[in-house]
């Protein structure tokens, strides 16, 4: 399976951003060669979209937690631990430490998410009658941003 991509990547986009924090920037040629496009060490650039749409469209960090998280769970399929007499090869943790990566990037992108949430309201209540519509409610709501 190819893993199909604008090449070189587009860092101006969002996809090209996504490969850049995630460091999936080494690609070759397509078999038969495509102009404009390279096979990806990890993931195809519908990949990479479908990682920042489950990240909400525009928080790259939550698409770099996705990215990880995939590359967890493939790590965690193919691990191995190998010994004979002279080498020992161990692949057991690899998958933790891109959980590990994913949990600190899925961090960011809530500390990201906060921010552009960044007001709260108040209601006064009023204890003689409820409100008779939601325009009544959003009247009496005072809204703050910073």
């Amino acid at each position: 399976m190819s893993n199909v991509g604008i090449a070189p990547p587009d860092f101006t986009t969002p996809i090209g951003k996504l490969r850049s924090l995630i460091g999936d920037v080494g690609y070759v040629p397509l078999v038969p060669p495509v102009a404009g496009e390279g096979d990806y060490s990890n993931f195809s650039d519908d990949q990479l979209q479908t990682f920042l749409d489950l990240g909400g469209g525009d928080n790259l960090a939550y698409g770099a937690g996705y990215a990880y998280s995939t590359l967890a769970a493939q790590f965690a399929a193919d691990a191995m631990k190998v010994t004979t007499d002279d080498e020992s090869i161990d692949l057991t943790g690899r998958a933790d430490a891109m959980r590990k990566l994913a949990d600190q990037w899925f961090a960011r992108g809530d500390v990201t998410a906060a921010a552009s949430n960044d007001y709260f309201s108040i209601v006064y209540p009023e204890y003689q009658r409820e409100c008779d519509t939601d325009a009544e409610l959003e009247a009496r709501t005072t809204h703050w941003w910073f």
